[in-house]
């Protein structure tokens, strides 16, 4: 994978998939800044509940199983394991609340 290229020219990244592949991008752009944001692990739990997450939920392809979206596969299966619904291991596994 190209980071150069799928970041094609821009300048920053924010968020999903951003925090996702944190470390890649550092270790590739040895200069840039990243900015590190501590939430309440509850409420940033809640939060994404309440938008992202059902959201995600709500407009969920019938063959999501089949060909799941970008979206699913890094965000839901990939930084939860499937796994957001317990809110146990979300906050465990969230970028915003495990790094540091």
């Amino acid at each position: 994978m190209s980071w150069n290229e799928i970041l094609g020219g821009y300048a920053s990244i924010v968020d999903w998939p951003g925090c996702f592949y944190w470390q890649e991008l550092l270790d590739h752009f040895p200069h840039a800044k990243a900015i590190l944001t501590i939430r309440d692990a509850g409420a940033w739990y809640r939060s994404a509940a309440e938008t992202i997450y059902a959201m995600a939920q709500a407009y969920r392809p019938e063959d999501c199983a089949q060909a799941p979206g970008m979206s699913d596969l890094i965000i839901w299966q990939g930084t939860f394991g499937g796994r957001f619904a317990d809110r146990d291991h979300a906050c465990g596994s969230s970028p915003s609340t495990t790094a540091g």
